[in-house]
């Protein structure tokens, strides 16, 4: 379960996305204004997205001193809730992708360069910018998630979605991307087969 201190620290983390640096969002606000609720509902919607894709969960009475100008605000802005959980959900995308760099950075200084990598020995698996065609479809792999699920987008359709290693679609995405491999392998050696010459001697006519 979600503790005290982690429920304010998601909370926190998402306010730090407001920066103009960031996602750029209003946050010098007084207290008791309808531009303090504005964000402080962003900031509780983006924390419960977050400790959903965490899997630990959200506890909402950590910031209960909220709610009476949440529910003035969207009595006076019914409409108010779809945008609030538009930007919590830029606000998680954000966060997501935050991470996503910091892995690839992790993940070049491990690199293997390119003249050392022998292709037919290559480890297959789900790497960050894969492509892979798959029954009229391509997925892309954008990111890497908790507990070893990849972070997917379906390209023809636009639609997102997290992949463990467990799903059939894993496994039929690897077998794509194996043949593939091979396919490329096997389309990049030389014809070694030797040409051959005609070395008949031809017969002198009488």
């Amino acid at each position: 379960l979600l503790s005290c201190n982690s429920s304010t620290l998601l909370h926190e983390l998402a306010h730090w996305t407001g920066h103009n640096s960031r996602l750029d969002r209003s946050l010098f606000n007084k207290f008791g204004t309808e531009a303090y609720a504005r964000e402080e509902l962003r900031a509780e919607i983006a924390s419960m997205l977050i400790g959903q894709e965490l899997k630990i969960g959200h506890d909402p009475g950590q910031h209960a001193a909220y709610v009476k100008s949440w529910i003035q605000l969207l009595t006076d802005h019914p409409f108010e809730i779809h945008a609030a959980a538009a930007d919590a959900e830029k606000i998680l995308n954000y966060l997501l992708t935050f991470e996503r760099k910091l892995e690839i950075k992790q993940s070049n200084a491990n690199e293997i360069k390119p003249e050392q990598a022998i292709p037919e020995l290559k480890k297959i698996g789900l790497f960050i910018g894969d492509e892979i065609p798959y029954e009229d479809n391509i997925f892309k792999v954008t990111g890497l998630l908790k507990k070893g699920r990849f972070r997917m987008e379906e390209l023809n359709s636009g639609r997102f979605f997290a992949l463990t290693k467990n799903d059939e679609l894993y496994r039929s995405l690897i077998n794509c991307k194996q043949q593939l491999q091979q396919t490329r392998i096997k389309d990049s050696k030389p014809d070694l087969e030797p040409v051959k010459e005609d070395i008949s001697v031809p017969v002198p006519k009488r």
